[in-house]
């Protein structure tokens, strides 16, 4: 499973939610799995997998939007290297 974990302003994190998780419905193998609002930065957060790999498309759209703070991408099992993350390669 490939995940992506984005951060943005918590004023934004219930549109952004409602947006994925409706844009998302009608698509099997891709769902919202977790978001919330980060204890230490007070910012808002959600994380997406896919079963596969995620949509370069989709990444390079949400790498762009303004109102995405920063992103990673990561695949479950993670392998204890730093080189994790597909946005890496």
């Amino acid at each position: 499973m490939q995940c992506l974990h984005l951060t943005c302003c918590r004023d934004h994190l219930s549109d952004l939610v409602d947006t994925l998780t409706r844009q998302f419905a009608e698509r099997e193998g891709v769902q919202v799995l977790d978001y919330g609002i980060s204890a230490k930065g007070i910012q808002g957060y959600l994380v997406v997998g896919w079963d596969g790999d995620g949509e370069d498309a989709f990444i390079d759209h949400l790498i762009a939007h303004h109102e995405i703070l920063d992103l990673s991408v990561f695949t479950l099992p993670c392998t204890t290297t730093l080189d994790c993350s597909p946005l890496l390669v």
